[in-house]
Order: structure tokens, then sequence, then C-alpha cells
């Protein structure tokens, strides 16, 4: 199941790039149900990637509180095994910074972005 899940993120992805923005955000819910659903740590780090590819286009888009909420999920996704947190703990940091931070400065949001790309190219999928 989880290789069509990633192919429906892929999808998703793309109808928002095409500009299908209701569509392509429900494909993506569809897929972050599914992965947060597994218990498997993989499927949780899968599933941290569709919320990062959602963050990203959500502060690109100026939506910085819907981004918080998949930083929080992302946050919690690869929290969740010590070997798996510790591969990302640089972004960790950032996301939580940005998390507990009262105000989203244009600053925190830039670093918080790096940290999201850097994620994206840690996970290939």
């Amino acid at each position: 199941m989880w290789p069509q899940a990633l192919v429906r993120k892929f999808s998703g992805l793309a109808l928002l790039a095409e500009g299908a923005e209701a569509k392509g955000l429900d494909e993506l819910e569809n897929v972050t149900a599914y992965f947060k659903s597994q218990f498997a740590h993989v499927l949780r780090v899968l599933g941290a990637s569709v919320r990062t590819g959602r963050a990203l286009y959500f502060f690109r888009s100026g939506h910085d509180a819907e981004a918080s909420e998949d930083v929080r999920g992302i946050l919690e996704d690869l929290s969740l095994q010590k070997d798996i947190k510790r591969f990302f703990r640089p972004e960790l940091s950032v996301l939580s910074r940005f998390l507990g931070s009262r105000r989203h400065g244009s600053e925190n949001i830039k670093s918080t972005f790096r940290a999201l790309e850097s994620i994206t190219a840690k996970i290939p999928y």
C-alpha cells in the first residue's frame, strides 16, 4: 500500500504545481493520514516527507499557519525513533525554534524553509 501512497504524494505535489490547489491538498491530506496511521518508523519518515512538501508549498503561498501544522507533524514523525531523530537533529532543532517562537519573522521563516529543503534532500522519496 505504501508505494501507492508515494505515487499519490507526487501526484498531489504535481497538482499543486499546476495550480489545482484544492485537489492537490486533498490528495496530500489523504496520503498524510495514511502514513500517520502507520507504526513502522520508516513509513512515518515517508509521512514526514509528504508533510515537508506540503509545508514548503504553504510557506511559498504565504500560509504560515498551515505550514506550522505540518512542521509540528514533521517533528513528531521524525522524533519517534532515536536514530532517525539523530539523523535529522539539525533540521529538527530549527523546526522546534520556529514553533517555539512567538513571532515568525522573515529570517525565522527562511531558516525553517531551508531546514525543510534539507529534509527533502535527505528523504529521497
